[in-house]
């Protein structure tokens, strides 16, 4: 599922629309984060400053939809974890 939803932001930003992301730089050395492959691809993504955990997650889509929780877009996350998710 991450690969997927890496995939489809890159082709969404390659096609024009904005796409733009803050990563916790704690969890990008752990191999799981699509940080290092959205900064290869040239999407607009930075590294927080904050040395807590921000294991949050906030997307907003059209500038109308919100999505916030910890779910992780990962299999695990839908399969198996305890995650919440949220939509306004």
């Amino acid at each position: 599922m991450g690969d997927e939803l890496r995939a489809g932001r890159v082709d969404r930003y390659s096609a024009g629309v904005e796409v733009s992301g803050v990563f916790e730089k704690t969890q990008t050395a752990a191999g799981h984060s699509a940080y290092a492959k959205l900064r290869e691809a040239r999407l607009p993504v930075y590294l927080d400053g904050n040395p807590r955990n921000m294991h949050h997650k906030v997307i907003v889509i059209d500038g109308e939809i919100v999505v916030v929780g910890s779910f992780n877009f990962s299999e695990s996350a839908d399969k198996s974890n305890d995650e919440n998710l949220l939509t306004d």
